[in-house]
Formats: C-alpha cells, sequence, structure tokens
C-alpha cells in the first residue's frame, strides 16, 4: 500500500493526494534481482510497479505541476514502513520519471530523499548548521584504464573536480576527505562514520565488470 503526501511551503498541513481506496503496489522482487547491473531496466522496472496505480501517477504529476507553479524544487521524501523491511534492498536510486523515463536523480528540479524509521526511543536533537561535520568520500579505481568494454576505455573520475563540487553544495558546513584510493575504503569509511558525522557525501566509480570499492556499503546505508 502507498500514501502519498505533499506539503507546500509556508504550510502546517499535509495533502493528501490519493484519495478513496488506497493505492496497491506490487514489486518483482525476483525480477529486480536478476538485473544487479543493468541500471537503465532496473529503475523502469521499479519505476512500473511504483508507479502502476493511475492514481499514483496523477498525484505525482498534480505534486511536480504545483512545485513548477511556485516556481520551486520538488523534494521527493520516500518512506518504508517497519512492516516491509524487504523494500529498502531495492535501489531506489535508480528510479525513472513515469512520464518520459529520464533518471530521477539526475533532474535538478527533483531531489530525492530516503527516511529510516528506528526503535531507539532516546531524544534526537537538530545540530546548528554550524556544528555540522560532512564526511566527503570519493571513491576512483586505479586500474580503470584497463576495462575497456564494447572496446571504449572507462574514464577516470574527476577526483579534484568532485570534490571541488561537494565543497560548493556543502557551503560552509566543515568536511572530511576520503578521495585516494588508500582512505576510501569500506573499513576507513565505516570508522570514520562512528565519529558522529552529520552528513555522507559519496562518490563511487561502479565498473560493470568488478565488484564495488565499498562493497557492503549501500544495502547498510540504504542505497
Amino acid at each position: 500500500m502507498i500514501e502519498l503526501r505533499f506539503s507546500q511551503p509556508e504550510s502546517d498541513a499535509d495533502i493528501r493526494l490519493v484519495r478513496g481506496d488506497p493505492a496497491l503496489v506490487q514489486f518483482d522482487m525476483e525480477h529486480l534481482r536478476a538485473l544487479p547491473l543493468d541500471q537503465a531496466e532496473y529503475g523502469q522496472l521499479l519505476s512500473q510497479s511504483l508507479f502502476s496505480d493511475p492514481a499514483v501517477q496523477t498525484a505525482f504529476a498534480q505534486a511536480r505541476s504545483t512545485a513548477q507553479t511556485l516556481e520551486a524544487c520538488l523534494r521527493l521524501r520516500l518512506f518504508i514502513g517497519p512492516s516491509a523491511t524487504e523494500l529498502h534492498s531495492l535501489r531506489w536510486e535508480t528510479l525513472r520519471d513515469p512520464q518520459d523515463g529520464s533518471a530521477f536523480l539526475t533532474s535538478e528540479r527533483l531531489l530525492f530523499s530516503r527516511y529510516l524509521s528506528s526503535m531507539d526511543w532516546r531524544p534526537v536533537r537538530l545540530r546548528p548548521k554550524a556544528d555540522l561535520r560532512a564526511l566527503v568520500v570519493v571513491a576512483s579505481p586505479t586500474d580503470v584504464a584497463n576495462y575497456q568494454p564494447g572496446g571504449r576505455p572507462l574514464a577516470a573520475l574527476d577526483v579534484a573536480g568532485e570534490l571541488a563540487r561537494a565543497k560548493e553544495g556543502l557551503g560552509g558546513i566543515a568536511t572530511t576527505e576520503l578521495a585516494s584510493s588508500d582512505k576510501a575504503t569500506f573499513n576507513n569509511l565505516s570508522g570514520h562514520l562512528r565519529d558522529g558525522y552529520d552528513i555522507l557525501y559519496l562518490i563511487e566509480a561502479w565498473l560493470l565488470c568488478r565488484k564495488p570499492l565499498l562493497p557492503g556499503l549501500y544495502s547498510g546505508l540504504g542505497r
């Protein structure tokens, strides 16, 4: 079952976008697991499942149209209830636009984020922006030139450029960088996260013919 709510800027009330009977969604988990490396096909199948109900498509189109009218970005926030934990394994970052099939996460007008529930009853207090800390990780394989799928050599990540974009996007937030091949490792990342960072900014090159540089990271962080 899927529920959609929309909140406008400077409004304290949410608007329920799907009225009447709840929209039901089914995911072909076996089929999705069979497409681990095909980003486009995986995202298309995931989106077809999520937007299979016409009411969901209409609600999403209405929310986006309202955001465009207000000249604001649409913030798409995904919350998975505690009774559907198996959905955390899905690669939500591959979602495609139900209208034109483009990747959601490449749009500058749509900001996607995921929310996780917790059984921890300890109070959570927001820190002032001046006290926030960000961990910036740029993981780029050193042997990327050895891989030439289809006879075309793969380009290495622009590490300096990615770091510059990260700092620009984070503004004045204090950052720690893990950008060299000996620092951008899963164990090193895990150790730093235990120090209490507020933001994780991760860029990783993922080669289709090899394992990721940070194995197991995405399942733990909710990729």
